[in-house]
């Protein structure tokens, strides 16, 4: 074991430049890869917050009513701010 210590001293002393550089590139591609992995959690859960967030679930009658003649709502106005049939 001492024999590799003793090699390994030998190698960083003469290359320490080069292990300087081989570090940081190490340490550069792990963030990039960390990054990536981030943004993939991140994203994979993104159309399931955009759903959550724009919840259109008074589009559908109000278009149906508009189509069909028919007032599904009663006349009341929608969640989203528009009115089922013209009132």
């Amino acid at each position: 074991m001492g024999a590799a210590w003793y090699r390994a001293s030998a190698v960083l002393r003469r290359r320490w430049r080069a292990s300087i550089v081989l570090v940081a590139l190490v340490g550069v591609s792990g963030g990039v890869v960390l990054t990536a992995v981030a943004g993939a959690r991140r994203s994979s859960t993104a159309y399931e917050r955009f759903r959550q967030e724009t919840d259109r679930a008074g589009i559908r009658p109000a278009l149906l009513a508009r189509l069909s003649g028919f007032n599904f709502n009663g006349g009341r106005r929608l969640e989203i701010g528009a009115y089922a049939v013209r009132p």
